[in-house]
Order: C-alpha cells, then sequence, then structure tokens
C-alpha cells in the first residue's frame, strides 16, 4: 500500500510468481480485505491498471476499465462485504509458472480504522473461476490511525488542585461509528473524581456519556512508573454515524486539577470502534495550571508595631492544596521592610527567628523570608508560625501589602496570596526636652526643643511639628536650629 493511514486513498502494488500455468482465458483473482473500498471505476472518465502480467510482457498499462468493464470485473461481496478485482486474459494470453506478475491497483480507501489490515487474497482462475493457486499477502500490514485536526483541551478552571470541567472539540478524519468511543487521555498528576459527561455537546450525531475511566477508583491518577497504568476516560456514543470532517466538541466534568503550578502535560484524544481500534487520533499540549489561593492569609503583629522597633509577626493561612514535607512557605515583605538590618531603635541588634509547629527558618533575604515546612501539610489544613525579630519600618503608617505563597522543593508555586492586608505601625517614640526663656503669664518668650530621634529623619521634605497648650499663642516666626 502507497499509504496505510486509516482512510487516506492508496494504492495497493501487487506482485507475484504463479506456482502453475494459468491457462488461456484465465485470470487472476483479488479480494480486498474487510472494510477497505475501491474507488467506482464506473464513475470516472478512465481507470486503468498499470504493470506486467508473465514473461512474455503483457502489458496492462493500456487495458482501460469503462462501464462496460470489457475484461476486468470490479464488484463488492455482498455476503463478505470485501471489494474484488477479476482480470480475465485477453485471447490467446496465458501465464506461464514462475513467470514475474507485477501491477497496481489505484483507487483503493485504506480501511478507517488502525490495526491488522487483514488478508489480500490473491487468486489465479480457469476460464470457469476454479481456483489454480491461492495466496494470502498483507496480512502484517498496520494501518496507523487518521490524525484528528483543530484539536483543542480546554480547562474552564485551571487552578491548582480546582476540581473542573474540561471542554474538548476536535474534527475527525474518518466517521465516528454509532456506536464508537471517545477516548481521552489526561496528564499524570491530574484527579479523575468519577468524572461524568457536563451534558455539553456539538457535532455527535447522538450523545455521549462516560462509560469508564481509570483509575476505576476516581481517585489520583498514577505517576512514574505507575504512569502506564492510565489516567483516562472512555466515552460512548450513542445514535447515529457521525461523518467525516465534522467538528465536534463536548465536555467532562470532575477533573481535578494537579496540586502544582506549571505546565500542566499532553492529553492524546481518540476515536474509537466499539472493538476498541483507534480511527483518528491526535495530542495535543495545554497550557499551564496556576496556582490556587491560600485561605484566610494573614499577617498580625504581637503587640504594637512600632516604627524602627524589634517585631514579632504571626503569619497564618489555609492551604488549598496538599503541602509536602521539604517545601518552601514564602513571606515577601514590602520595600518599606529592610529584613538584612535587624538593629533596632533601642539599640540593641538581633537576627529573624520563626517558630511554630511544622515548620522552621530557611533562608532570610532582602524581601523575604523562606520557611522550611518540615511536615506533610493536607489541604484545607491551617498553618500558623511567627516571625520574630524584624525591623518595622521606619515611619509609622500602613507597612504595604504582604505577599505569602506555598512553593514546592522544586521552586513550584503551589497557592498564593498576592495581596495579603496591610497593618498599620505606630510611630516611633522619642525623648523630646523642652525649655522657655521666660515663664512668666503672659510673657512673649523663646521655646527651646531638644529631640532625641529613633528613625532619622529625611534630608528633605521632614516637618518637625510644636503643639502648645490650648491656652497658649504662637506668634508666626522662624525656627532657629
Amino acid at each position: 500500500l502507497t499509504s496505510t493511514v486509516a482512510g487516506s486513498q492508496a494504492a495497493a502494488s501487487v506482485r507475484f510468481r504463479p506456482a502453475n500455468d494459468v491457462p488461456f482465458h484465465g485470470g487472476i483473482h483479488i479480494t480486498l480485505p474487510v472494510s477497505f473500498e475501491l474507488d467506482d471505476p464506473s464513475l470516472k472518465t478512465s481507470w486503468k491498471l498499470c504493470g506486467v502480467v508473465g514473461a512474455a510482457n503483457i502489458t496492462l498499462q493500456n487495458i482501460h476499465i469503462d462501464k462496460n468493464f470489457e475484461n476486468i470485473l470490479i464488484d463488492k461481496n455482498l455476503a463478505t462485504g470485501r471489494w474484488q478485482v477479476l482480470m480475465m486474459l485477453s485471447e490467446g494470453q496465458m501465464l506461464s509458472k514462475y513467470s514475474l506478475v507485477e501491477f497496481t491497483i489505484p483507487g483503493v480507501v485504506v480501511r478507517p480504522y488502525s490495526g491488522l489490515s487483514g488478508a489480500f487474497a490473491i487468486r489465479t482462475v480457469t476460464g470457469a473461476l476454479n481456483v489454480i493457486d491461492h495466496a494470502l499477502k498483507g496480512t502484517e500490514t498496520l494501518i496507523i490511525p487518521g490524525r484528528l485536526a483543530a484539536v483543542s483541551v480546554m480547562v474552564l478552571s485551571a487552578e491548582a488542585g480546582a476540581v473542573s470541567s474540561v471542554q474538548i472539540s476536535f474534527t475527525n478524519v474518518n466517521p465516528i461509528p454509532a456506536d464508537g468511543k471517545i477516548f481521552v487521555t489526561f496528564p499524570s498528576k491530574f484527579d479523575l473524581l468519577n468524572p461524568v459527561s457536563n451534558g455539553y455537546q456539538e457535532g455527535i450525531a447522538g450523545m455521549v456519556a462516560v462509560a469508564s475511566y481509570a483509575p476505576s477508583d476516581g481517585g489520583r491518577c498514577p505517576v512514574g512508573s505507575m504512569a502506564q497504568f492510565g489516567c483516562n476516560v472512555t466515552l460512548q456514543v450513542e445514535g447515529d454515524k457521525t461523518p467525516s470532517h465534522s467538528s465536534v466538541s463536548f465536555g467532562i466534568t470532575n477533573v481535578g486539577m494537579m496540586q502544582l503550578a506549571g505546565f500542566a502535560g499532553t492529553y492524546v484524544v481518540q476515536t474509537r470502534t466499539v472493538d476498541g481500534f483507534i480511527i483518528d487520533e491526535a495530542t495535543v499540549a495545554d497550557g499551564s495550571v496556576g496556582p490556587s489561593k491560600l485561605g484566610f492569609a494573614k499577617v498580625a503583629s504581637l503587640g504594637v508595631l512600632r516604627a524602627s522597633s524589634n517585631a514579632t509577626l504571626k503569619v497564618s493561612f489555609t492551604t488549598a492544596n496538599p503541602v509536602a514535607n521539604g517545601s518552601f512557605v514564602h513571606v515577601v515583605f514590602s520595600p518599606l521592610f529592610n529584613l538584612s538590618d535587624t538593629c533596632y531603635s533601642d539599640g540593641v541588634c538581633g537576627q529573624l527567628e520563626v517558630s511554630g509547629s511544622r515548620v522552621s527558618l530557611h533562608d532570610v533575604m532582602l524581601d523575604r523570608v523562606l520557611i522550611l515546612v518540615n511536615q506533610d501539610c493536607p489541604a484545607e489544613f491551617d498553618l500558623e508560625f511567627l516571625v520574630a525579630g524584624i525591623k518595622a519600618p521606619a515611619v509609622g503608617g500602613f507597612t504595604g501589602t504582604y505577599q505569602i505563597k506555598t512553593v514546592s522543593a522544586g521552586g513550584v508555586d503551589i497557592d498564593v496570596d498576592m495581596d495579603v492586608e496591610q497593618i498599620i505601625a505606630a510611630p516611633a517614640v522619642m525623648q523630646a526636652h523642652v525649655v522657655m526663656d521666660s515663664t512668666a503669664a503672659g510673657a512673649i518668650t523663646r521655646v527651646h526643643v531638644r529631640i532625641n530621634v529613633t528613625s532619622p529623619i529625611p534630608a528633605e521634605d521632614a516637618i518637625i511639628e510644636l503643639e502648645v497648650p490650648s491656652d497658649a499663642s504662637v506668634t508666626i516666626g522662624a525656627a532657629v536650629t
């Protein structure tokens, strides 16, 4: 066959040597395998066999098949459903044994599903159609599936750990039988939580429903060496045959996303016969799965958070997906913090420390603290820990928002909250000394102010404000430093 793709147009090259003479008025009889088709020569203006028959070099290149089927008969056996080509030798022609017979049958349509093709039966016959020699050829010809076109797999909620619906679309090359199947393989690390059809379908001449799935217990798809056992859904088609080149679309729900962000992997989509032979197929790579959102993420201060002072923050959240032993929690601070500076307003210097169940301090960077998870945390687990020794921002007011995320040991985001509510820092406490030149009632006097600041005063745009008692008045003047 010039093509072994299911449903494709091909030519069959036939080559053999007869074991016995083929007498005058004898012929050659070819039977195609089951489900192969032949273009109807009566619908064409010209249809011819090309080749060489026998040592006498009898050529077939000028034997044209027309509506009269002069010396070549092509028909379909109604009992077996197999196409036959019968070529009778012309008057005065015969084939000697062991002579080479070689020709090509055009217009062959390969059967519309994959697998071993079955037998091409070749016979030499007498004029009365009695069989002289008989052979089966082509039983090992492997037919490969057709290729689905315009294949897409769209996950409606591509967040790590989310339970969602998946919409699958394609255009089939070969017809889908009325009792056919659609087979979908999902990437590893997904969950098939008793998947069912979500009721959406287009382009199928009937109904589709989930017939089976693996793993059959409706759980986590196997990974690694166990992935060979499958992560797939088989849908049964019920109704009429779906013609070739139909735009098919349908949905499967109760599909759990993998529990890490990143590339989802590849899907395999196949149409199949009721016996499981692949008709058309395609592999499609889907987009990325994004991280899920942490629940109830919060950063709070133990006691008053005062500018430039030593602070202890309590970090708490609820995991959306499991966090394995050896993973990390990243707590990212706003630019108002400088985590490398742990010398506080009271002149004491210290260091950052982390305390809490299942966690320990791993590393401190300029804007973030990396906390090591020492014990597996399941999904929907409440995790809480303290980060002590942080120097609060140098100015009072809002500290800026925080970011918290759980990250796998391989650096892949699991759950995140990129906008954890900020807290308010109180101003630092400074020491001030005020002396007046005169303390007489009603006197106009100069006030001398001496302050010891806790936090640096900016070189520009800083304001020093002096608030006087309510029963005193101030004359506008210039401050002298």
